[in-house]
């Protein structure tokens, strides 16, 4: 239990599924509500892939094998919230992560058929019952509020192993390390789809101040006056859940928010620099569907004032004077 309004306990951890008519594993950041001690639910939404993969299953009418992973290396749940496409073999982006191949052992319940992470610490095994939906939350998550009640999947557990002294690992919902957990692969998924097109972008910042999800600073040396738009709506591209994207020039450190709002206050053109887009969003309703970037860039073709500074030997003379 994380939560005074939290319908039950929870796993707040990583879901593991295998494709029915694809050779490859899934890895989701995922929450079960523990209804009994062999029945949870699976939170599969509409944006995921695990809706897609066990509606894949329903079709058939076949149960879908899903583990639940609690405890591993952080590498492996940092790779479980990266932006990777539906059909992606998820272990070899772990093994990535982890920068050596993540060792694979075959599951207690379906064997060489699915195989799970030797590693983990604990792993349920479970299978979800097709067109089956019950409901579940309230929950606290990760934009800081109660998700309200919602049908969802369930799933019947059929094995649990765990190593000999286990040390079941969750992430506290709906702050700093739930935050850092989605937003740091992120970064890396959204700088890469920016630089893709825009060659002079500098770096990205998913802030806590947007839960990790819902805002995203870049930096970049401009060369052209539309690319800051361009680089916004590259990131809204890559992330379905962003609301907010603001791009400030290379001098500013994007993970340093009082200089990006001290762009956004000093550099931006409210008339012409600030673009609402609408019908956008459609995750979170409560949310709304639009989407705004900003572009906190100093102006081509304008007088703009020169950014003050304190002469360096200055600073280093200070430094040597007052360290203790």
């Amino acid at each position: 239990m994380y939560h005074e309004k939290d319908v039950g306990p929870y796993f707040v951890m990583t879901c593991i599924m295998k494709g029915l008519k694809g050779d490859y594993y899934d890895i989701t950041f995922n929450k079960n509500w523990l209804k009994t001690s062999k029945r949870m639910s699976v939170s599969a939404h509409a944006h995921h892939h695990l809706e897609a993969m066990i509606t894949e299953y329903e079709k058939e009418k076949r149960r879908a094998p899903i583990v639940v992973v609690l405890g591993h290396h952080p590498a492996f749940y940092l790779s479980s919230c990266c932006l990777t496409p539906l059909g992606n073999n998820d272990y070899l982006t772990a093994s990535s992560f982890l920068d050596e191949p993540i060792r694979l052992t075959a599951s207690h319940t379906w064997g060489k058929d699915f195989l799970v992470p030797a590693e983990a610490e604990v792993i349920v095994e479970a299978e979800v019952l097709p067109g089956v939906r019950e409901k579940q939350n309230p929950f606290g998550e990760i934009a800081g509020y109660y998700q309200p009640e919602m049908l969802v999947s369930v799933a019947e557990v059929t094995a649990i192993t765990m190593k000999k002294n286990p040390v079941i690992q969750g992430i506290f919902p709906g702050r700093a390390e739930h935050w850092n957990l989605g937003g740091i692969p992120k970064e890396g998924s959204v700088y890469g789809q920016v630089k893709r097109n825009i060659a002079g972008v500098k770096a990205i910042h998913i802030p806590h101040s947007g839960c990790g999800r819902f805002s995203c600073y870049i930096s970049l040396q401009k060369e052209f006056e539309n690319e800051p738009r361009k680089a916004a709506m590259a990131a809204f591209t890559e992330m379905p859940n962003l609301k907010m994207a603001v791009v400030v020039d290379d001098d500013i450190d994007v993970y340093n928010e009082r200089e990006v709002l001290w762009a956004v206050a000093t550099r931006t053109h409210w008339d012409k620099d600030l673009e609402v887009i609408r019908k956008i969003q459609n995750f979170r309703p409560w949310l709304g569907d639009a989407v705004t970037m900003i572009d906190a860039t100093r102006p081509r073709g304008v007088n703009f004032p020169e950014r003050n500074a304190i002469p360096a030997d200055a600073l280093i003379q200070a430094e040597k004077k007052w360290k203790f």
